[in-house]
């Protein structure tokens, strides 16, 4: 399955020091397939497979944890901004 992720979304959830380039080599080499970088304007376009066994990387979301888990692998630093999953936990001390 093919999908197509514009940088601008992906940098919605991640915050990097990795270019576009530098996000499609690391993912083809470690996961997911990046199969072509467009350049849309001012903005990058991913263009993505998929494969079947792999459905929580079939959005954006699922696409920022796997850069949150590739990318420290070469040396780009990485930090999640908007983590949709993250708990909002109110600790209540007495």
């Amino acid at each position: 399955m093919q999908i197509l992720i514009p940088d601008s979304w992906l940098r919605e959830f991640i915050e990097t020091n990795a270019t576009p380039k530098q996000i499609q080599e690391a993912l083809s080499l470690c996961g997911p397939s990046v199969d072509r970088l467009h350049k849309k304007g001012k903005d990058y376009v991913y263009d993505i497979e998929v494969t079947t066994n792999r459905v929580d990387m079939m959005s954006v979301t699922g696409i920022a944890f796997e850069c949150m888990a590739i990318l420290p692998r070469f040396g780009y630093k990485v930090k999640m901004k908007n983590d949709p999953y993250a708990k909002k936990v109110k600790l209540v001390t007495k």
